[in-house]
Parts: C-alpha cells; structure tokens; sequence
C-alpha cells in the first residue's frame, strides 16, 4: 500500500504566514502624501539654500544662503541620518542575487557589477566620514561613531580589500582596479535594460568616485583605521585570492566568493555598522532639539517652524487610513471585532451546614479594580449547584507499550498517587509542578497484575510440598514461543508472618501450556519453607475476607522486576485469556507434625515408641491426629513407617509370615469412629523389612476432612471430633500364650521332659519359647495428596486491590482493557449528583503527532464499572486536548463499597483505549468548578489586554452563606480586545477574497491563521492524503489523490516557550478547534485531515582539528555542535527567518560552514545522515551517508538533531 500512496506533487509552494498576510498597501504607512523626516527636512533646506542669492548691504550678490543652513550641529546630525544604507543595503543583497541567479550572463557584465559589489560599502563609510569630520571634537556623537568604527568595521573593511586585492592578484582578474563606469550600469531606470536597476543615491555618488586603490576618505575619519594615509593604508594590506581560486571562469569564480562565508561576513558587518551609526544619529538630533541650547536664532526659528509643521504633515498622511475607513467602514459597512470577554474557573466549597446549594447564572463576582479605577465584576455563565463532593485520591493504570528488536513489549505501570513526582506520592517540583494523566513511567511504579485464589488445600505446615493449579483456557501463543511459562510469574503465599514470596533454592514456581491452552501452575516447596497458614487480614493486608489459606499469582513485574522482559512479551497474550475449567490439588512429604496415642495414651513421636502398646492385643489401637492432613479431602494417604526391628518367621514367639497380621482403619468424623466396613484389610507389615509405607489411599474417602486448620495439633480428649485415623490390629503377637507356654514348656524341662511343642511358635535349643515380637517404631512421616477440585475462592488481583469472581470459569487474570486508565475517587458525594471537575492542563505537554483522542468515563458500582453514556457528560477539554472542565451525571446506582479500589469513596474511571500520550499534562483536578465570564460595565478597554491574575477572585459580590469559600486557581483566558485598525484591514481585504470558504489553499491558509493568532504558518496542500494502515500509523504521502485535502501548521515559537524549537509542534487542541473551524467552511465532499508537519532530522558525524590555541576543547565541540545546530535550523533561533517546507542540504556545504569557524583548523571523515521517521528507534535507523538531503514529502521539514557526533582528530 506504501508504495501505490507514495505519489509526489510536482509543484511545490512554501504556504503563508502571518506576517506575509499584512499587505503593505493596507497600512497607512505604505504611502504618505508627505513621507519627508525631520532630517529630510533639513537636508531639503541645505540644498535649497545654494540656490538662494545672498545679498550683501551694497544689494550685490554675495554667495548663497548655505552658510546659514549648513553650520548648526543639527544639520550635521542630519546629514549623517540621511545616509541612504537602507537603500544600499536593499541594492546590495539585489546585486548579490542578480550575480548569482543566471549563470549564462555575460562575463562583461559580471565583472563590472562585482566590482560595484565592492565599491558600495566604501561610498557610504566616505558620506559618513565627511559629515564626522563636521562634528565638534568633544561631541559624544563622535565617540559613538569611533567605537563602532575601532570595535566593528576597521578589521571588516580590511577584510574586504583584502578580497578586492585578493581578485586583483589573480592571473585572470574579474575585474581590474579601475573607477566604477556609469556607463556600463542601468542608470535610467530603463525596464528594457536586462542590467539591475542602480539606485540615484548610489549613482550620485559614483560620479567622479576614485577606484579603491585612490580612495577618499575624511582624514579624520581614516584615522580611525590607520595613522596614515589611504594609500599607505591600501598598499599595506595583503590580498588573499581563497575566495576565487576553484573558479574555472567569471561566473564561477562570483559564485564562490559570494559564498565563502569570511567574505560575506565581512560585507555585512560594515552595512551593520554604518547602520548603527545612521540610526544612532536620530537619537543624536532629538538630543540637539531638545537640550541643545547653542543653536543661532536664525536656524532655532528654522527648527521650531519644522516641529509646527510636523503637524500639518501629520494630519496630512492621514489620508490614506481615512480612505480605507470610508471604504471599509462606510460603504461596505464592516466594523472592527468587539472585545471578547475572558472568563474564568470558580472553586467552591460549602459551608459546614449545608449539603449543596444553587449559585444562579448571573450571580457576581469581585475581581478588584481596572486601570481606571473603576469595580471589576465576572458573573456565572449558567446556573450551578454546589455540593460537598471533593477529589480525595487520584490512582492510575498505564500500559507502555515499546518495541525491542522487533518484538512489542507492554510495561504496566500504577500510580497510587498520580500526582506526584514518582506516582508514590513525593512531591512535585515547585517550579514545574505538571504530572502525567495516567502517572510517571519508573520502576516503582511498575503494576500487580495476576490472581489468587483460597482453599483448605493450601493449608501446608511443612514438609516437601507441591500445589498444582490447572487451567483450561483458549491461550494462544505466538509461534516460535516456548511453552516454559515460569519466568513470568512470581508466587507468594500467606504465613504467619505475612506474605511469603517463593523464591531461593528448593522452593520454585513451574509453569508450562500446551497446544491446546492448559496451563499449569506447580509451586514446589521445601522443608525450609515457612507454614503456609491462613489468610488474616490484619498481618496479609490484601482485604481478601477469606480465612482460608492463599496463594497470589502475579506477572513478575507486578513485584518490580523491571528487567523480566518475558512477563512484558507475554502479557497481551495473557491479559485476555478465559478458562474453562481450573483444578488445584496439593500434596506434602515426610510430614512430623502430628500426634501420635495408643491404649495406653498419648505417644511421644520424638524417641523411638510402641504404637499397639507394649502388650498388644486384639484390637490395639495406633491413633494418628493431624490437622492439616486430616482437614482436607484426600486422594492418597501413607504411613511411612521406620521399625526398630525387622520382623521374621524364626526369631519370635509366633512364626506367622509378615502378612499374617491386619488392621482395620477408621477416622473419627463429628466425635464418631467411622469404618468402612470394620473389616480387618490393612497389612500391618507390607514386607519384612525394617522400612516400609503404609499405604491408606483406599480408606480417604473414609476421612471427611472436618479438622480445624490450627498450627497446634489436637491431644486427643474425649471432646475431639475431627482430625484421626486408628488402626486396630486383627491379631496379637503372643505375649499372653507366651507367659502360659513358658511357664508350661519350663515346667516340662524341669521333670526332664520331652516337650514336642506346637507348630505356630518358635522354640529355642532348650525347646523355650522365643519372645514374641513387639512393634516398635523409631520414625514416622507422612506423605499426602489431596483431590483435585477448583479452588474455593478466586480472586483478581488489580493494581489497587481484588476483586472475588467464580472459580469454575471466567478470565485467568483482571479486565484492564485500555491503554490508561485514571481512576478518581471522590469523597462526599451524595448522588444522584452533578460532578463537576476542573483539569488544568500544561497546553503542549502532549504528543503533537498523535491523533484525537476520545475519552472513556466510567463509575464504579460494587467492583464493576458501568460506563456513562455521552449524555451524561460534559466535556469542555475537547478530550483533555486543553484546560476545562468536565461535568459526570452521577446516577444514583454509584457506591462507595468496593474492593479492587479503596472504598469509601466515589470512583470514577476516565480512560483511552489508545495513544495515551496525546493527552495534555496536568496540573491539578479539582470538584465544585465552574466557569464565570468579565461583565463590561464600561471598564477600560485596555483591561482584556492582558489576563486575569489566579487568586484575584476571592469572594461573591453578595456575599452567600452557604459557601464557605470562592478560588480562583488560575488566570483568566479566552479575552481579546477590541480589535485594532491595522488587523482590521488585513481582515476585510481577506474577507473580501475568501469570503469566509474554504475553496482555494489561499483560501484555507488565511482562514486559518485569522481565526488562531498561535499559528504561525499554515500550508495546505491540496489532493493529498496521509496515507495510514489499521494501527493508524503513517505509512506515505499521496500528493496526488483527489479530493483530499491536508493542511499543515506551525505555531508560532515566540508565544510558546515552552514548545521544543526542533520540534515546532502545533498544540492538539488548536488542530482540533481548526478541523472543527475548517469543517464549517468547506464543501461536504472535501477529505480533510490538519495535521503538524512530518519532522526529518539532519544529523553529522566528523573529526575535526582545533586551531592551536584552543586549550578547552570540550567547551569548543560544544559551541561547534550549537553552531551547526543554528545554521540547520536558523529560524528556530534568529528572528525573522522564515520557516521553510521541503528543501535541501549540500553536505560541501556543511563542510565549509565548519572550516570556516574561527576556531577550526580542519575537518575529516565527515558524514552526514538523513532520518526521514522522527517516531523511529534509533536503535532501528539504519544510518547512510549522504551528499544531499531532501525533504521526501511536501509537508516536510528538515530539522538538526541536537546530538551531532564531533570527535577531534587523535583523541
């Protein structure tokens, strides 16, 4: 698409800006009927009195009257005010065009004018020296003249001969040294003559003037150059022929000395000073009239008659403005534009009494006193309820996205406190207190994202303990991605002493998806690990009003890892995704926190113990109690059993195998033991071995979970009714049979008799009994796993609290679905109620690139947002584009009980779904606002000149006890005076051509910078369209599209310090208020788009070589980089220089403008490159050195970077 828009417009034109609308012919100056000066005058009477006779006593004619004409200081004065520089100097740059602009000339004719180019300065020094060596010796006027000829012109006007002899030094001279010829110059003013027109003053003073070599000038005033003579002064000087010497012919040899910057300079530097000279003798000549009292009678009476005669010319010159007011005025009946009144936003607060109250439109208020000491009054533009409503908190949400390597990245930043320097809440700076909408962009403000969620499960005192979490959701990654989730998210979970991240050797969180979006989430712990224990509120904070265990889940930035660039590449893949199901389960290993009893009582685990009793017998209980395990619905249960002794058939009383003996389980659920059947199933021993696992995963389901969650387990009283397993075994192990047949099988051996014994027990050599077996246990553990089910609470995690959602299904992770969002709370509120809200804004702080932005209001009901619908909003910020206020209908439905925000407090959610950064900074919000405008009660008219101070409004003309206090945050704005005569023409002769449509770009450029005195300069470029793709995002420039229409503006810097002069952004608003001003005027069919100009940045790279005496080199790349920085951009520095669209840049010369500082020896390795998209990374510009640069779109400006790369040569 980029390619079939990328069209040029083979016409080019520069747009139009304010100054170039004041035609000169509509102002009353243009042409006086009587244009003469005070010193026009003077010089008028000098040169008349030649041609009046002086008649001495005899009636002869002696002489002329000059004498009495010429001898007053005044007329000296004058002389010197008279000296045609401004005239010259117009020639002057004419001339430098005319030598330059056509090449095919001939040589002849060149020659001839680049030798008057050198001969006009000299003819004005040599007026300015006759009339110096006329002034009295001590005449300050003198001093004045010989400073600025030592300080400013005497090294300048060597420089130029130094040229002049440089030319005469060549083996082809352009020109020799000879006196200038009339003959060979348009001095007739002849329009058939293709020659440049020589002005009368400069051909008065040709005749008869000397070449330079044989100048003259007034001795006294050549003394201020040299102590000689002009002639030793000319042949001292050296001639440097640099200027000329890579000319191959005349014209070229022209060409480069009227660009070689030294000669140029030299030039200009001595038109300056005579000016400064000619202007300075005007003060010179009031001086003379005013406190001059040596005047002769004769000449005092001459110069009182001129000031009479001042008025006559005054009324005179009169005429022309009394004719465009007749025809303006009078027969087209156009008036000047009435005052505007400005207005101002009102604070209120109520008094302690009242509730609200209404202020009716008109009602007044006192803003001091105007220059004419008359009452100042500004009254309510509309009727206004005032209530008790006030901004309490201000918190924000603001996800930055940015690319890396072509990847986009989205960082989430919150701001508990927005307005604050750090979105934490340290203060503003008090010189530029303006904070961002949606809160500053720094590491600790980075946002908790993520969820949590609360089940017995999760009740894990100890041991080696897993949780799993799995969720069924419609994930889906992009490709190329890795499917080990684990670096995104950071785990914490509720002990005792509060929450507890999961991190450190043996403890880790694993979280994996596959193909078809199930993620698991598996926390693993160690036996180090703190109890995790129930959620309370008092030490946990989260106000989640569970009391069952909790584990919180959040994207690991939420917990500043600024550097986790894998949680910030995933989110947008997370941030919207649903499950369908989600499944926890638990487990935990080698378990020692338990209580152990048998028949003969409570046990103590920590030394080796009998678990059936010392004697067992049929039915000998082991009690097992535990409240974590047996609070919770298991899927696998064991005993992992230690004996002291390995059990065998020979070495004991019975010799049964190890399988002869079971037990029959129970668990003691509401204070009952419940069996499954009561049958005896459960092997004692599972081997004959010293180890073994008891494994009771078939008998949980028998266990109801019912113990109490406590981190001591319960002794087991008679009143226990949760919380134990028995085991009962079948069979005992001998030891009543072993009393009876020992004592029988002795008896038998002491009548020495034979005793055969019984089958089923085990008999020693003597045919004695062995001892029967008595179980012991040196160690138990246990191992557990619960039942996998959803979990019984879920909860969002928001950047400023939670919200409880369902568990079986719903979003994984909180609905954040703008780019920003600012979230204020306010504080007694009452609705329904009118909310009306006063943001102050810092015009220009936006990002002038980005397009409108529509804002989205919602308030918040419990914990979800309902959004307002437009017709109850009031926005007079154009979208935050400005200062204003914005009043919210707030219906009755808004409460203050919330979760995921602090509650107590009305909120309200004002958001952008993108390009956050087109919104304005600000300065503050405030409730109770309303707007007041100036009431003109024949105030002075100068009064709107300038703004209303803040805080000059304090009180109510009538004063009203229901408000307790009246503000006035800010100056007024929006005022204009009446309009003055000199606009008022400029706007009539446009009225008259456009006649208020927008048809022709002549047309859209005048309306535009009529309407908004801020621009500066407007361009429209017609059958062009910015060409955009889905993300709104520029791709090129089509200048040949029909009926499309865009207009670009530059403001004007000197109103705005605050605007970047590398960046002459206009601000959003204005390009708002001209869409919407442009729109009225203009057919229906029209495209059109205002946008601000397509910024391309010039930037070099070079080393370079100091000139010898340079000690500081650092101060000297620094002025060398600001100088280079000013040449690219003049008009961002220099007043009057015009602003241009498109245009190019020579990288010669760039070279030539940095040898030429006179701090440079020389230059190498210099480059020069182009960046065509200022919104791109310079990470991702692919920099190329160029010789030429040119602008590549119509609505282009070349701008300098401020970063130009200057290393010095060896260093």
């Amino acid at each position: 698409m980029s390619a079939k828009c990328d069209k040029k417009n083979p016409l080019s034109r520069s747009g139009t800006n304010q100054w170039s609308r004041q035609l000169a012919a509509l102002s009353p100056e243009y042409f006086k009927v009587d244009e003469r000066a005070l010193s026009d005058l003077i010089r008028f009477a000098q040169r008349y009195s030649k041609h009046v006779k002086y008649y001495g006593a005899d009636n002869a004619a002696a002489g002329d009257w000059a004498p009495f004409f010429n001898a007053d200081i005044t007329a000296t004065l004058a002389g010197i005010r008279s000296v045609p520089v401004g005239t010259f100097l117009n020639f002057y740059r004419g001339l430098q065009a005319y030598l330059v602009d056509e090449p095919g000339r001939p040589a002849p004719d060149l020659s001839d004018h680049f030798k008057l180019f050198f001969h006009l300065p000299f003819l004005l020094l040599r007026d300015v020296g006759y009339f110096y060596g006329l002034l009295p010796q001590f005449h300050p006027f003198k001093d004045f003249i010989k400073h600025v000829m030592e300080r400013d012109a005497a090294e300048a006007i060597a420089s130029i001969l130094v040229y002049y002899k440089g030319n005469l030094a060549l083996g082809s001279p352009v020109f020799p040294d000879t006196p200038v010829d009339l003959s060979r110059h348009n001095t007739t003013f002849d329009d058939a003559d293709p020659k440049i027109q020589l002005p009368s003053s400069a051909t008065e003073r040709l005749q008869n003037s000397p070449e330079l070599s044989n100048f003259d000038l007034d001795e006294k005033f050549l003394s201020l150059l040299t102590p000689g003579t002009w002639a030793a002064y000319y042949v001292g000087i050296a001639g440097d022929d640099s200027p000329y010497i890579e000319g191959t012919g005349v014209y070229s040899e022209i060409f480069d000395a009227l660009n070689y910057n030294l000669l140029k300079a030299a030039f200009e530097k001595v038109y300056q000073s005579v000016q400064r000279i000619v202007l300075e003798a005007e003060k010179h000549i009031e001086d003379s009239l005013e406190n001059h009292d040596e005047h002769p009678p004769h000449y005092a009476l001459w110069l009182a008659f001129l000031q009479l005669f001042k008025n006559s010319q005054d009324h005179l010159n009169t005429l022309t403005a009394r004719h465009l007011d007749h025809y303006y005025k009078d027969i087209l009946q156009l008036c000047l534009k009435a005052a505007v009144p400005d207005k101002v936003h009102l604070l209120f607060e109520l008094s302690k009494n009242k509730e609200e109250t209404l202020l009716p439109a008109g009602t007044q208020f006192k803003a001091g006193k105007d220059g004419t000491g008359k009452e100042v009054l500004y009254q309510l533009d509309n009727d206004f309820v005032v209530n008790r409503g006030k901004v309490a908190a201000l918190k924000s949400l603001f996800i930055k996205k940015q690319v890396f390597g072509g990847k986009t990245y989205s960082f989430p930043f919150a701001s508990p406190v927005t307005n604050s320097a750090d979105g934490q809440g340290s203060d503003l700076p008090k010189t530029d207190p303006q904070w961002k909408p949606f809160g500053p962009v720094q590491e600790k403000t980075n946002a908790r994202i993520g969820f949590a969620f609360s089940d017995k499960k999760l009740f894990l005192r100890e041991g080696s303990r897993t949780i799993t979490l799995t969720a069924d959701t419609n994930l889906n990654l992009p490709g190329g991605t890795t499917s080990d989730l684990s670096a995104l998210f950071q785990v914490s979970l509720t002990t005792e002493e509060g929450w507890e991240v999961v991190q450190g050797e043996g403890n880790s969180l694993e979280v994996s998806a596959d193909k078809s979006g199930r993620l698991t989430f598996v926390i693993n712990l160690d036996g180090d690990f703190p109890a995790v224990t129930k959620y309370d509120e008092e030490v946990h904070l989260d106000g989640f009003g569970t009391t069952l265990p909790t584990v919180k889940i959040q994207l690991g930035f939420g917990l500043g890892f600024w550097n986790n660039l894998a949680a910030l590449y995933f989110y947008p893949f997370l941030k919207d995704i649903v499950f369908s199901s989600l499944k926890l389960k638990t487990a935990a290993n080698n378990l020692r926190n338990y209580t152990l009893a048998n028949g003969e009582g409570v046990i103590d685990p920590s030394k080796p113990f009998l678990p059936f009793g010392a004697q067992p017998e049929v039915d000998s209980p082991f009690i097992v109690g535990s409240n974590e395990v047996f609070s919770k619905k298991l899927a696998s249960l064991f005993l992992n059993i230690k004996w002291e002794k390995k059990y065998n058939t020979s070495d004991y009383f019975y010799n049964y195998p190890f399988d002869y003996w079971d037990s029959k389980f129970s668990s003691l659920n509401k204070g009952t033991w419940d069996g499954k059947n009561n049958g005896y199933e459960l092997f004692v021993f599972e081997n004959d071995k010293t180890e073994n696992s008891l494994d009771l995963t078939n008998y949980v389901d028998q266990i109801e979970g019912g113990a109490e969650q406590l981190l001591e387990n319960e002794i087991l009283s008679p009143s226990s009714t949760n919380g134990f397993i028995k085991l009962e075994i079948d069979r005992d192990f001998g030891h009543k049979n072993f009393v009876t047949e020992n004592t029988f099988a002795l008896v038998k051996i002491a009548r020495g008799e034979t005793y055969a014994g019984k089958s089923y027990i085990n008999y020693d050599s003597n045919k004695v009994p062995k001892a029967p077996f008595t179980p012991k246990i040196t160690e138990l553990t246990i191992s557990y796993a619960t039942k996998e089910e959803t979990p019984a609470e879920y909860f969002h995690l928001y950047p400023f609290g939670h919200q409880k959602t369902a568990a079986a299904n719903g979003r994984l992770l909180p609905d954040l679905p703008h780019e920003g969002e600012l979230y204020i709370g306010v504080e007694n509120l009452d609705p329904p109620q009118r909310l009306s809200l006063l943001f102050q804004t810092v015009d220009g702080s936006s990002n002038p690139l980005k397009g409108e932005n529509t804002l989205i209001w919602h308030y918040l009901k419990d914990d979800n947002w309902v959004e307002l619908d437009d017709q109850y909003i009031d926005d007079r910020t154009d979208n935050l584009t400005g200062s204003g206020i914005i009043g919210l209908a707030v219906p009755e439905e808004a409460n203050t009980r919330h979760n995921i925000l602090p509650d107590g407090y009305h909120w309200f959610r004002m958001a952008v779904n993108e390009d956050a950064d087109a919104l304005n900074n600000l300065l503050s919000i405030d409730a109770q606002a309303a707007v007041a405008t100036f009431l003109d009660q024949g105030n002075d008219p100068a009064f709107l000149e300038t703004a209303l101070p803040a805080e000059t409004i304090s009180k109510l003309k009538i004063s009203d006890a229901a408000i307790k206090k009246t503000a006035q945050p800010y100056a007024s704005f929006g005022g204009k005076p009446i309009e003055t005569d000199g606009h008022f023409y400029t706007r009539a002769s446009e009225r008259l051509r456009h006649k208020d449509r927008a048809s022709t770009m002549w047309d859209y450029e005048h309306l535009i910078l009529e309407e908004f005195p801020t621009v500066y300069k407007a361009k429209c470029l017609n059958h062009t369209q910015v060409c955009r793709d889905a993300a709104n995002d520029i791709l090129a420039d089509n200048e040949q599209k029909p009926g499309h229409v865009t207009v670009v503006t530059v403001p004007d810097l000197k109103l705005n310090e605050a605007i970047n002069p590398l960046r002459p952004f206009t601000h959003k608003k204005t390009l708002v208020a001209i869409d919407k001003f442009l729109r009225q005027r203009i057919s229906p069919f029209v495209n059109l788009e205002v946008t601000n100009p397509k910024l391309e940045e010039v930037q070099v790279d070079f080393e370079v070589a100091f000139n010898d005496n340079i000690a500081d080199i650092d101060f000297y790349k620094d002025t060398l980089r600001d100088e280079i920085v000013k040449y690219l951009t003049p008009w961002a520095y220099a007043e009057g220089v015009e602003i241009s669209f498109g245009g190019k840049w020579h990288k010669s010369a760039l070279i030539n403008f940095v040898e030429e500082r006179p701090y440079v020896h020389y230059v190498k390795d210099f480059k020069m490159y182009h960046k065509t998209d200022l919104e791109q990374a310079d990470t991702d510009w692919n920099k190329v050195d160029v010789e030429v640069i040119v602008a590549t779109t119509a609505r282009s400006i070349l701008v300098s970077r401020s970063d130009h790369k200057i290393k010095e040569i060896g260093n």
